[in-house]
Formats: structure tokens, C-alpha cells, sequence
């Protein structure tokens, strides 16, 4: 009766340990994204020692795996959320191009793609795309500021628009209306991922 006992209860600690794996979010995930394009959460960090408004940093390297030279733009105001519903506000976005677009604070009068309108001067110039050649990576840093920020983990997603290109000696002559079209859109999203409180 008591191994009987002792193999139920080994099993109820085996049973719960994989459900505790299984919620638990992956270290440094990864997404694929069109065209050979790959992004990974380098680190993410949050300060609290302002309680009331903690900052949060995150790196996201994002790597070129296939052919073709890509031009990448993140556009919009990216959403950064934890999993208590806390909202961070973005200060800052660097390492790559970034249009934050109207619908930032303060709003900018620029649109990031401008599509389906094509308007020089108007939009974010796909000149100031940042470049990543075939077998390159660069990374982005972002910085936000939350307000009473509780939950454990943080989602993450924002819009990008891209261009792949096979000859970028050819693409440097093409005027900016006729790049414009050429955009690809997507989102770059993770799932929860562990924040490290520090």
C-alpha cells in the first residue's frame, strides 16, 4: 500500500513539474518572418526602482538567413504589455529605422509607408530603411516606461514593412515612389516572454 502510495505521489510530482515547464515562457524565443528574415529576444529587462513607473528595456536581434538584401522599417507604436494588462509607454526605438507614425505622442505628420498613397516628402524615405544583407543581423533596442507594472512577463508585437531585393546596385537607382510599392508588410510578435526584474 505505501509504494503504491509513494509511485502516486511521485507521479503527481512528475505531472505537476511538466505542467510548470510547459507554462513557463521560453528563453529567448524566435519568430521567422518572410523573405529568410529571423528576429530573437536578446534580453529583456525591467528596472523597478521607481515602483511607480519601472523602465523596460528589450534587444530583439534580427537576422537575414535568406538571399536577398532586405530593407526593414518598424513602423507604428509597437505594444508592449505585460501579463497583469500594465501598459509600457515607448520613449525610444534605436538600432534600427523606426517611423512611429500619427498615431504617436505627440503625433508626427509623417506617414511611416504611405501606402496606398505614394507621396514624396510626405513618408518615411525607404532610403533611411535599415539594410541587411544575406548572413548579417542587427539588433534594436527598445526603451519604455510602465506604471505600476506587476505581471511576470511581457508581449510584445509591432508593424514592419520590408523589401527584398536581389540587386542592390540596380534598387540604389529606383526613385522612392517606385520602392514604396515594392513594400511588404507584416508583424513582428513574440509570445510572453520572462521579464528580468532587476
Amino acid at each position: 500500500m505505501k509504494l503504491k502510495r509513494f509511485v502516486l505521489a511521485s507521479w503527481a510530482v512528475v505531472a505537476l513539474a511538466v505542467a510548470a515547464v510547459a507554462q513557463k515562457p521560453a528563453e529567448n524565443p524566435t519568430v521567422d518572418l518572410n523573405g529568410g528574415l529571423q528576429a530573437q529576444i536578446i534580453t529583456v529587462g525591467m528596472n523597478t526602482r521607481n515602483a511607480l513607473h519601472p523602465s523596460l528595456t528589450m534587444s530583439v536581434k534580427i537576422t537575414n538567413g535568406g538571399k536577398s538584401t532586405a530593407f526593414l522599417l518598424l513602423y507604428g507604436v509597437p505594444s508592449l504589455i505585460d501579463d497583469a494588462g500594465g501598459q509600457f509607454e515607448i520613449k525610444s526605438v534605436t538600432g534600427v529605422a523606426f517611423c512611429p507614425g500619427p498615431q504617436s505622442n505627440p503625433p508626427s505628420t509623417q506617414l511611416c509607408i504611405g501606402i496606398p498613397r505614394v507621396v514624396d516628402g510626405v513618408v518615411f524615405s525607404p532610403r533611411g530603411y535599415t539594410r541587411i544583407d544575406p548572413g548579417r543581423s542587427i539588433t534594436a533596442n527598445f526603451f519604455a516606461i510602465g506604471t505600476n507594472n506587476t505581471g511576470a512577463n511581457l508581449i510584445f508585437s509591432e508593424d514592419i514593412a520590408y523589401r527584398l531585393v536581389d540587386d542592390p546596385a540596380k534598387d540604389a537607382d529606383l526613385p522612392d515612389a517606385q520602392k514604396l510599392k515594392q513594400l511588404q508588410l507584416g508583424t513582428l510578435s513574440f509570445a510572453p516572454t520572462a521579464i528580468n526584474q532587476r
